[in-house]
């Protein structure tokens, strides 16, 4: 793992990650200071939890599942070419702007999508309120009933 140099990866993508926290504390809050305030606090103390060495722990068994040892060695030989130093100093960047790319089609289609949502249906959006008309069940028919029969009164003779 040293070859591919994931603790220098994973260093990079904590940053890119921080960074991008960082970002959209700011443009969701920028007036705020109590907001930029927790998220500088959350980054110090998420860095002081974040173990980079867990990262090569967690990795290497990922690797495993789904390279075989023929497969590593040939990734481990290619890294040590100029191609594959060159792809292991780029692939950091690549990954982040991959990663910003991908959140920014993925906040695009949720926009949409709750605007779609909002327009079909109001009464599910958070802080509609309860009293809004709600669509009612319609009434089931009820079963035909026939009236009750009457006891058969016999007439009397008259006087």
């Amino acid at each position: 793992m040293e070859v591919l140099g994931t603790k220098n990866m994973g260093q990079q993508f904590l940053k890119a990650s921080m960074d991008q926290l960082r970002a959209n504390a700011a443009e969701a809050a920028s007036k705020d200071a109590r907001v930029q305030q927790f998220v500088d606090l959350f980054i110090e103390r998420f860095q002081k939890h974040f173990d980079l060495n867990a990262v090569t722990e967690t990795i290497v068994p990922i690797y495993d599942r789904h390279l075989s040892d023929e497969d590593l060695n040939g990734l481990l030989a290619f890294y040590k070419t100029p191609l594959g130093q060159r792809t292991l100093k780029v692939m950091p960047e690549i990954m982040r702007e991959s990663q910003a790319a991908g959140f920014a089609l993925g906040q695009k289609a949720g926009q949409e999508t709750m605007l779609d949502i909002q327009t079909e249906h109001p009464e599910l959006m958070p802080g509609a309120r309860e009293s809004q008309p709600q669509p009612q069940p319609k009434p089931q028919a009820k079963p035909e009933s026939k009236p009750e029969a009457k006891p058969a009164v016999k007439s009397q003779p008259r006087p």
